[in-house]
């Protein structure tokens, strides 16, 4: 998301230095290149989110909003630390599911390729918009005509 976070209160106050917010952590440029993650709990009350579907939703299902803005207009160095962050955050915060299907299908050149869904259904959240879960699935692909 493209949005420079805020502080409550005041507005005025510097946040380039944070890259993403989580419902109880802010992760920042500090965060980087540590052994451990760990972010900082403290100010997370003190930052104003955005109102947002996509916020809304990445709050509700324990996922973390990330300002794209400190990739795009930064240095090579505070991008490196940015995407250093993003990525420990994504891998701490995954968790493969129980269950899965799993399709073999034909990529772009025929080559086959797994693609896998949940076998649990989607967070009650997504019952408020009916039809979602059809854009979680892989599109269909199409079907290579036989060689006989």
């Amino acid at each position: 998301m493209q949005y420079n976070f805020l502080f409550k209160g005041n507005k005025d106050a510097g946040t380039a230095y944070i890259f993403g917010v989580d419902r109880e952590t802010v992760y920042t440029r500090k965060d980087a290149g540590t052994t451990d993650l760990e972010g900082d709990s403290d100010i997370r009350s003190q930052i104003l989110m955005p109102k947002d579907l996509c916020v809304a939703l990445t709050e509700e299902t324990d996922g973390s909003v990330f300002n794209t803005l400190q990739y795009i207009n930064s240095r090579p160095f505070i991008q490196k630390k940015f995407v250093d962050v993003l990525v420990r955050v994504i891998a701490d915060k995954a968790e493969p599911s129980d269950c899965q299907i799993c399709d073999c299908v034909a990529d772009n050149v025929g080559a086959g390729k797994p693609v896998c869904r949940s076998c649990v259904r989607p967070s009650p959240i997504y019952d408020l918009m009916p039809g979602f879960e059809n854009y979680l699935l892989p599109p269909p692909v199409p079907q290579l005509p036989q060689i006989p």
